[in-house]
């Protein structure tokens, strides 16, 4: 299993959220948070990404609103200061 980027109060791993409503999801890094510069991101596994830049803790919040009932993931990754892709990592869950 591939480890996850981040969490969604919204949209629980073991839950379900509801359509037409906008959850934040939560990016933290596994790493110093100083040392990220942004996360990429993607609810489509990479067909649409968008890049956003890093808090001071190297943490972002984004936020999304299902259209459709089903499952749903979103992959993200982090860049450093430095420029360099960290590994990427997805967080799943369900629409009712």
């Amino acid at each position: 299993m591939r480890r996850r980027p981040g969490r969604a109060t919204d949209f629980p791993a073991d839950g379900a959220g509801t359509v037409g409503t906008p959850g934040t999801f939560r990016l933290s890094p596994k790493i110093s948070g100083s040392e990220i510069a942004g996360w990429t991101y993607s609810f489509d596994w990479g067909a649409h990404t968008v890049t956003v830049p890093a808090g001071a803790h190297g943490e972002a919040d984004v936020s999304y609103t299902p259209t459709e009932s089903g499952w749903y993931d979103i992959n993200a990754w982090a860049t450093t200061e430095d420029g360099f892709q960290l590994t990427d990592g997805y967080y799943d869950f369900t629409v009712n």
